[in-house]
């Protein structure tokens, strides 16, 4: 889980008085799963600009059919 879930736990906890750290199996716990999903869901692709080659390693090929 790691750093995704402590960044999850942080938006979790920005409008409570106390820290909680969520025990796994409550309603809590699913919240801030749903939070981790949303944070790590893949960006949509109109942000990358149309029309730019991809960006190949030193060993890959591209391979035109």
């Amino acid at each position: 889980m790691g750093n995704a879930w402590i960044e999850a736990l942080k938006e979790y906890n920005k409008g409570h008085n106390k820290w909680c750290v969520v025990k796994k199996g409550t309603p809590e716990y699913n919240e801030v799963k749903k939070i981790m999903e949303r944070k790590s869901a893949p960006k949509s692709k109109e942000s990358e600009p149309a029309g730019k080659p991809k960006q190949l390693g030193p060993y890959e090929w591209q391979i035109y059919y």
